[in-house]
């Protein structure tokens, strides 16, 4: 056993690749990647557990069954069974973020190809599906975060546009989108941000929350001195895909 607060610490320095994201067990635990390996923290005890060890541990989720967890180190992904050692599933290249869906069958991540995309000049995620022990590509050009949805599908954000200000700001417009397993996306709303705009769903998936410099009808906020815009806080209703202006920073 562990105290968390040198767990804690050293989290802070995984790879800027995979957004910072914690994964809670059925009972209030949360799984940790760091140097070493994946570890198992206890709020209630402040105690953490070494799941399995790694050398470059970056990703972890735990399983919807409560019966284990899906790891992700040195480019692989394992399966971890409660008290049994972890096997290999898959690897991949560059992964940015991974989810399972509704039952934990299937499982979505994305991850940077590491080719340029031809019309934008420009690498970008891409999405996939494993299931039934086969990897499907759903859609390109992707933003990093995705979130499953009750029905099974999928929410992410389609990169359309690479904008540059004359103060050489990068953001990027697309589409947040509806994305089913076949690969088939319906159109929510306009979305424009940096390439890690945040996004995050409700629990009932009626709707969701984006941090990002202009959604819908809402246009980018006033500058910085430095001409960089602001990043807001927008309400999606994913029904209608009205956009709501929650806050700004």
């Amino acid at each position: 056993m562990k105290s968390i607060a040198p767990i804690l610490l050293l989290s802070m320095f995984l790879s800027a690749c995979t957004p910072i994201d914690l994964s809670v067990s059925k009972d209030g635990k949360i799984l940790i990647p760091r140097e070493g390996g994946f570890y198992s923290f206890d709020p209630a005890t402040s105690k953490a557990e070494l799941l399995s060890p790694a050398k470059k541990a970056t990703f972890g989720l735990y399983s919807p069954s409560g019966k284990g967890a899906l790891l992700y180190a040195d480019g692989v992904f394992y399966s971890k069974p409660v008290s049994k050692p972890a096997t290999k599933i898959k690897s991949v290249e560059n992964l940015t973020y991974a989810v399972y869906l509704p039952g934990g069958s299937a499982l979505a991540y994305t991850a940077v190809t590491g080719k340029s995309d031809p019309e934008l000049k420009e690498g970008f995620a891409e999405i996939h599906l494993i299931a039934n022990g086969k990897d499907t590509l759903l859609m390109k050009r992707s933003a990093k975060l995705l979130r499953p949805l009750s029905d099974g599908s999928l929410l992410a954000i389609r990169i359309d546009k690479v904008n540059k200000s004359k103060e050489n700001h990068k953001s990027y417009t697309g589409k947040l989108v509806r994305l089913s397993t076949a690969g088939k996306t319906t159109d929510l709303c306009t979305v424009t941000g940096t390439g890690e705009m945040f996004l995050a769903v409700r629990g009932d998936s009626k709707k969701a929350l984006l941090v990002c410099y202009a959604a819908g009808t809402y246009k980018p906020a006033a500058g910085n001195r430095r001409g960089k815009p602001s990043e807001q806080c927008y309400e999606v209703d994913l029904a209608t895909g009205k956009v709501t202006l929650v806050a700004n920073t």
